[in-house]
């Protein structure tokens, strides 16, 4: 009988159609649970990053704004604004001969801190640079006190000031390698 051939064979396929996608459906519930069960892997394993220095409360990457808010020295001295590097500057002098910090300048690029400057009471014992993939940071001892700088890597305005710093650092022997990233 031709017709009931054809009624078995239409039966079949719809069978095995229903069968696929239920197949289909368990794959994609698997793949979602697995990436589910990934990303909560990779939220609660600690990240290997780029250190971030912070000093006197600050740290590069920060808003103005952030800035005046966390600079521990901010009510020691007074704000003076200005354009450095084709950015807002923002400037503090010390008013108050007991704090810590003689002068500061933090300048920005695009709204954010891409390079910190600043002179210190207490005199640093020798000279002394690092470097991480981001940033350069550097010290050293004068008059009686300790000059830092900071600088953003990223920033191309301060580019060719950041690679200097990283090479001078490696060159005299004060710093290392960047951290995070193949040696120079």
């Amino acid at each position: 009988m031709p017709g009931e051939s054809s009624r078995v064979s239409t039966s079949a396929r719809r069978r095995g159609r229903a069968v696929g996608l239920a197949l289909l459906a368990a794959c994609a519930v698997f793949a979602l649970v697995v990436a589910g069960l990934a990303s909560a892997l990779l939220l609660a394993m600690p990240r290997a990053r780029d250190p971030a220095w912070v000093e006197r409360g600050v740290t590069l990457g920060m808003s103005a704004e952030q800035v005046k808010q966390s600079f521990v020295d901010a009510a020691s001295g007074d704000w003076s604004q200005g354009t450095a590097c084709r950015g807002l500057s923002l400037e503090w002098t010390r008013k108050d001969p007991g704090a810590p910090t003689r002068w500061a300048r933090f300048e920005f690029h695009e709204g954010w801190l891409v390079a910190m400057r600043f002179h210190t009471d207490g005199r640093a014992s020798a000279a002394h640079a690092e470097q991480t993939v981001s940033a350069v940071r550097q010290d050293r001892p004068y008059e009686g006190g300790t000059p830092t700088i900071l600088i953003a890597r990223g920033c191309s305005t301060h580019a060719a000031e950041a690679d200097q710093s990283a090479l001078s650092a490696v060159v005299s022997g004060v710093g290392a390698p960047p951290r995070g990233g193949p040696d120079p």
